[in-house]
């Protein structure tokens, strides 16, 4: 099928812009808003530190879904749809199915598309886990839904009409590489686009993998990129690999450009992460692309993603679990980074991965940067353009630091210091300033100093501790450099998923804490609310069955309240 001109979605676009007197674009089209992954909107005009308060803020109408709601929202202002201009708020479930609501005010959805059936494991379905991406001069949507025909599980790639949810193209997702690791086979791989790989190869196994981390679009080259990990619980016992694939969807069809497999020759043989001295190639095929279902970054040198638990050899073996990676558009490794303490993560199921990758800027002489942190509560600070290998020192860093502190008996050994969903707010001419709201831990903030490429704790932390898992999904919504609020996602019960609450904090002083919400709904892991043009969008799930009363999965739509007659 083919997929709309996209001069007819600019035209479009134009109008809409025109509708709304040059307002500065608030759209949320991907995962941590933006393809740096900072979870920052710099453009909110509305909220601030002197608009959110108890009495002046709440929550102002739920809109109900089929399924858990895993992915963060997406907004697109201005669409028209149905011959009226609306703001529009999108989603993706657990049920296989998109909607997409007026953003503003409670109504039927405007559109929902199914591309299920589902997956069904155990008590929950398994569809649509990631969140969604949209490139709006093209008109799309796209969405990557798990299904089952007679005990076959596949993954497809969607692209959908943004205005209609109608389906424009799809693909199932079919990839090999050359490789020794587990699933390899002796006879040839059917790979991408119908492609015969020579053995010895390995197959991409959809029954395998979970489709979690956010999806990556490079619109100026028309590629979406999508990352696979383990099935939750599964990593100690079935084979699996961690995968980012490319698709190209210029032209009106979905052709896969790249397949990556993070442990091309790892195996596992005898217990997972046996001891403090595993095999180079041990402790798992693994190298798991999920990241807590943040999405892989990237920037005009490549494409930065950070795997998991799983087989690390370095150059010259194709095996790259525990490792910060950049990857050009051909799925090639162009520069690494490796903690020394990596066998030590693989033995613990310490995922360097948890919290995904952040880019940003400095003004030093090194000034492209990124930010990797994971379950041990360290961060690392690391040069883009030489991330730094590998090295007894961790010497290629430019910086390591705790940036969430201990609660247990050792990092990550108490159930605690897990990074999952930190925030960067980082303005033009502002320096940057890094929140991590850490699994057991307080709110802590830290201060960039671009001069030295070194962040320090900030003179006010937080003071409320999340003790519920994973931690605080934050983001940040701001008019650049002024009027920084911190929201954070906390569930608030033991139980899994955990009853949730959305806080409000002052981003230049959170001990400020601005507001909470009271009312009754469970948080989702891993996912962080949606702010856009003074409304906040939060993604829920169904409450557990032992729990009562029963709550089923909703979008909840916060904002202003209306002012009292």
């Amino acid at each position: 099928m083919r997929l709309w001109p996209a001069s007819r979605f600019i035209l479009l676009a134009a109008a809409a812009i025109n509708c709304k007197a040059q307002a500065p674009s608030v759209n949320v089209l991907t995962g941590q808003y933006n393809n740096s992954r900072t979870g920052a909107n710099l453009n909110e005009t509305i909220l601030s530190p002197s608009t959110v308060s108890p009495g002046t803020f709440g929550l102002l109408f739920t809109q109900s879904v089929d399924g858990m709601l895993c992915g963060q929202p997406l907004y697109v202002q201005g669409l028209t749809i149905g011959g009226a201009i609306h703001n529009v708020v999108f989603v993706g479930t657990s049920n296989d199915s998109v909607y997409a609501f007026d953003a503003d005010t409670e109504q039927p959805a405007l559109w929902q598309a199914s591309l299920g059936p589902a997956v069904r494991r155990k008590e929950m379905k398994v569809g649509i886990l990631s969140t969604p991406a949209i490139d709006p001069s093209a008109g799309l949507l796209f969405a990557v839904a798990l299904t089952e025909k007679a005990g076959v599980y596949t993954f497809w790639l969607h692209a959908l009409n943004l205005l209609t949810g109608n389906e424009t193209a799809k693909v199932a997702i079919l990839a090999a590489v050359p490789g020794t690791g587990d699933n390899s086979q002796a006879a040839p791989c059917t790979g991408g686009n119908g492609a015969s790989v020579a053995p010895p190869c390995i197959p991409f196994v959809a029954g395998e993998q979970l489709q979690r981390p956010a999806l990556l679009l490079d619109t100026a080259n028309q590629v979406a990129y999508l990352g696979f990990g383990t099935l939750s619980g599964q990593e100690f016992t079935t084979p699996y690999h961690g995968w980012l694939m490319g698709y190209s969807y210029a032209g009106g069809t979905l052709t896969q450009t790249m397949a990556f497999n993070a442990t091309e020759n790892a195996t596992q043989t005898g217990p997972a992460c046996s001891g403090d001295n595993p095999g180079t190639n041990q402790c798992g095929h693994g190298g798991g692309i999920w990241m807590s279902g943040r999405g892989a970054a990237l920037d005009s040198t490549g494409i930065y993603l950070v795997s998991g638990n799983g087989g690390y050899g370095g150059p010259g073996t194709d095996n790259w679990g525990e490792s910060a990676l950049r990857l050009n558009s051909a799925g090639t490794v162009a520069d690494s980074f490796t903690p020394n303490n990596y066998k030590h993560l693989n033995q613990h199921d310490l995922d360097l991965s948890d919290s995904g990758v952040i880019l940003f800027s400095s003004t030093n002489k090194v000034s492209n940067l990124m930010l990797v942190g994971g379950k041990t509560g360290f961060v690392f600070v690391l040069n883009r353009a030489k991330l730094g290998g590998f090295n007894k020192q961790n010497s290629g860093a430019v910086q390591v630091f705790t940036g969430s502190q201990p609660c247990g008996t050792g990092p990550g050994q108490g159930g605690c210091y897990e990074i999952h969903n930190p925030a960067l707010w980082a303005p033009a001419n502002a320096s940057p300033i890094l929140y991590i709201w850490g699994y057991g831990d307080i709110l802590r903030v830290w201060d960039f100093n671009g001069e030295t490429n070194q962040f320090t704790p900030d003179a006010n932390q937080g003071t409320l501790t999340a003790s519920g898992y994973p931690g605080g999904g934050l983001a940040v919504s701001s008019n650049g450099s002024s009027g920084g609020i911190v929201w954070g996602i906390v569930a608030i019960t033991k139980t899994q998923p955990g009853q949730g609450a959305l806080y409000a904090f002052d981003a230049a002083n959170v001990q400020n804490q601005l507001w909470v919400s009271s009312d009754y709904w469970f948080s989702t892991k891993f996912t962080i609310p949606s702010i856009a043009n003074g409304k906040v969008y939060v993604p829920t799930s169904g409450s557990p069955t032992s729990v009562s009363p029963r709550y089923s999965p909703q979008l909840r739509v916060y904002g202003l309240l209306p002012l009292p007659r």
